[in-house]
């Protein structure tokens, strides 16, 4: 099995390191950098670091040096694209006013905003909002410090403050901005239909 560990001594940036190499996707971030790796991306602003394809991956500890991987992250809070989505109704889960909101957001998209935020974030593909589960994606967020009460950035307290911060982000990401000027250069391919019923 040319998937397993071999080595009991393995350290866990070796893993995500040779996870993220095996996986190889390439992605853009909010301020335009390249962003290579595949499946949970994970990072925060704890101690441990390591590295991986995508660059420098950074592990959150608890004082008691746990890792605060996808186990331990039940406090932490859920953003689904739905959320942003200016075509889904209040009953279909959209949660920010039609106006802040954008068309189609992309986990990925909501991934890089909240880095670019300063959140610890982790971007699941693969999990999907129940409401909407066919276009699966997830991006858990730690709002709070680890005392459960002081918030990380100042500036957002809570989640209902986090989801307009983010539909602020969002049209601007550079993937977003790369597809819009694509289209515009190629004409806008408005659709031609018959004339007339022959």
């Amino acid at each position: 099995m040319d998937g397993a560990i071999e080595d009991e001594d393995e350290g866990i940036e070796e893993i995500v390191t040779r996870v993220a190499a095996q996986a190889g996707a390439v992605g853009v971030g909010v301020l335009g950098e390249e962003v290579r790796g595949g499946g949970s991306r994970v990072s925060g602003s704890g101690s441990g670091t390591g590295r991986g394809p995508w660059g420098k991956v950074e592990l959150d500890e608890d004082e008691e040096g746990e890792d605060r991987g996808p186990g331990g992250m039940k406090k932490w809070r859920c953003v689904y694209p739905a959320y942003l989505d200016k075509s889904k109704t209040v009953p279909e889960g959209r949660r920010v006013r039609k106006d802040l909101c954008c068309d189609a957001p992309t986990g990925l998209e909501i991934y890089d905003s909240v880095r670019h935020l300063g959140l610890p974030a982790v971007h699941e593909p693969n999990k999907a909002y129940p409401r909407d589960w066919l276009s699966p994606s997830r991006v858990k967020v730690q709002i709070l410090g680890s005392d459960g009460v002081t918030p990380i950035v100042s500036d957002i307290p809570n989640k209902r403050v986090l989801l307009r911060r983010i539909a602020e982000l969002v049209p601007r990401h550079a993937g977003r901005q790369a597809k819009a000027q694509a289209q515009s250069k190629s004409g806008g391919g408005g659709k031609k239909g018959k004339k007339g019923k022959r």
